[in-house]
């Protein structure tokens, strides 16, 4: 009678969990800013005020409505590769969780495995097989994640770095129509 050898490789999954790439709608938060108030301290407001009409200044920590717009626009856009990100996550907790279930089945199995026969050894290294093969493929998609949040969290940077100023309540106002965003 021939044994045959149970063979289990080890392998381990470590996931990145979406939280470092989606801390809740931009949108909201740039629309949610405070405003600048028109003529607040702005060269010319008291000419303008004589006048009925009030003038606004834009400075470097002011967002014009050009600026603002492009905002908007990337605001939207990080939003939604965000929730993409976010459902990205929890199919990849899935498959963590189906290879962690898989992996407690075959230990629970490994013991009760009759060596003395090729067919039953062969059933159980086919699912070890098939097990590591998930594995792999899955560490592959961890890898290609994390870089996607990596990205992600980058363009969150340089977004915070151009958008992260002080506005005019009006020129938001504009820009939400230019931008075609919908909040």
């Amino acid at each position: 009678m021939h044994r045959y050898r149970v063979f289990i490789l080890a392998a381990s999954v470590f996931a990145m969990g979406a939280a470092e790439a989606h801390a809740g709608s931009l949108l909201r938060a740039l629309a949610g800013r405070a405003a600048v108030r028109a003529g607040a301290g702005a060269v010319g407001s008291a000419a303008g005020a004589a006048s009925g009409a009030v003038s606004k200044t834009y400075g470097p920590d002011v967002l014009t409505v050009d600026q603002l717009t492009a905002c908007v626009r990337s605001a939207a856009d990080l939003d939604k590769n965000s929730d993409q990100i976010d459902t990205r996550s929890a199919d990849f907790d899935a498959k963590v969780g189906e290879i962690k279930a898989r992996k407690a089945k075959l230990e629970e199995r490994s013991g009760k495995v009759d060596n003395s026969s090729k067919k039953a050894v062969a059933l159980y290294n086919a699912e070890v097989q098939t097990t590591n093969k998930l594995i792999k493929a899955v560490k592959i998609d961890q890898q290609r994640f994390n870089e996607d949040v990596k990205t992600h969290n980058g363009r969150i940077e340089e977004y915070n770095g151009r958008c992260a100023k002080r506005y005019y309540a009006d020129d938001m106002e504009v820009a939400k129509q230019r931008s075609n965003v919908l909040f």
